[in-house]
């Protein structure tokens, strides 16, 4: 069943949300004029759940780029649902005229490092939206998933002004219109520190949690985030790609060449300042995801932390001292260090000013 959006579609990114209930485990295949759709969410929905009890139910949603699935001819989508092979639901919907072409501006393109102040960014720009269009894409339910943000057409694309996400550098390729990259990014000795202690005390990362402490988390590779991940980022390898002397020079020329603007957490209202008169916007503040550190925190020594992590985030913390030299004059920041400061009421990690060598 669909819970049907408009018709007609005026929207660029339209999402599409339906329900099913089967007497078996078992998931529709749904296409729309003829294309396969893969990046389908299925959940629990309570009142699905109480309408269907006693079979096996799910709600769904997707998103589709109505400007690429729709041709000049057709003028409408048609979305199928099929059950083991057997058709069982087609809607038709009319799509609107709205489709404006591809403007003169650049496309920029926010690339979100996780835990380096990128969600206050992102609610900064969602409060200019009268100014500035905004598409936000994450794995997260309720946005357009990354595998779809590759696929966007031109047409769709022209309707806004910038995305915004977890993708990595390369995310332009394809594109027609010209990109420029913006970021915020971290101390790197801070950046995995916060990150650990996100993973286990709010996602729950088993992994994580598994380890005794940072230490074995490093040192196993638990995932991708203990080992440079703004230089894996930055130079858009995969997450089974070794980082590597060739990688972390890939990452500064693509600085060097698409990155307008690299801000860092440690000075995050400059940073948002310097971001919005690249934009033309007035960016505010917003504190979001903002950690408490527990007493293992309190325990740890530094300096042994910082001798230890160092092979681990050695590309990360060349790529830290590229950025403070290239935007922020900061010069040589082999004085690195992780420690507690206050900043807004709020306890975060941060550069010791004049502190010796890390």
């Amino acid at each position: 069943m669909f819970d049907a959006p408009k018709d007609p579609i005026n929207e660029f990114i339209q999402s599409f949300v339906g329900w099913f209930a089967a007497v078996r485990e078992t998931f529709p295949v749904i296409y729309a004029n003829g294309e396969l759709i893969e990046n389908i969410y299925y959940y629990e929905r309570p009142d699905v759940s109480e309408y269907s009890q006693g079979f096996f139910n799910r709600a769904w949603t997707f998103y589709l780029d109505c400007a690429r699935y729709m041709t000049p001819e057709q003028g409408a989508i048609t979305i199928e649902v099929f059950w083991e092979g057997k058709l069982i639901e087609r809607k038709l919907y009319r799509v609107g005229t709205k489709i404006l072409p591809t403007g003169e501006r650049d496309l920029v393109a926010f690339l979100h490092v996780p835990k380096s102040g990128g969600t206050s960014l992102r609610r900064a720009l969602e409060d200019q939206a009268g100014n500035f269009t905004l598409l936000a894409s994450y794995e997260d339910y309720g946005f357009l998933t990354i595998a779809d943000l590759k696929k966007l057409s031109s047409r769709a694309l022209s309707n806004f002004d910038g995305i915004y996400g977890h993708f990595r550098f390369g995310i332009h390729q394809g594109y027609e219109r010209k990109v420029r990259y913006i970021s915020f990014i971290r101390n790197p000795y801070s950046h995995v520190l916060s990150y650990y202690f996100y993973a286990k005390s709010h996602l729950k990362d088993e992994k994580v949690l598994a380890c005794r402490d940072i230490y074995e988390a490093m040192s196993t590779r638990t995932n991708v985030f203990f080992d440079n991940i703004v230089t894996r980022m930055f130079s858009g390898i995969d997450d089974d790609q070794p980082v590597d002397d060739n990688v972390f020079k890939a990452a500064i020329n693509n600085i060097d060449n698409y990155f307008e603007f690299i801000g860092v957490t440690e000075n995050s209202h400059a940073s948002l300042k310097r971001a919005g008169a690249y934009l033309g916007l007035d960016l505010q503040a917003h504190q979001e995801n903002v950690n408490t550190y527990p007493r293992e925190f309190d325990l740890m020594d530094m300096a042994k932390f910082r001798k230890f992590a160092y092979d681990y985030l050695k590309y990360d913390l060349a790529i830290y001292e590229c950025v403070m030299n290239k935007y922020w004059g900061a010069g040589n920041c082999s004085h690195i260090v992780a420690r507690p400061v206050e900043t807004g009421g709020d306890q975060a990690l941060s550069v010791a000013e004049g502190a010796g060598s890390a």
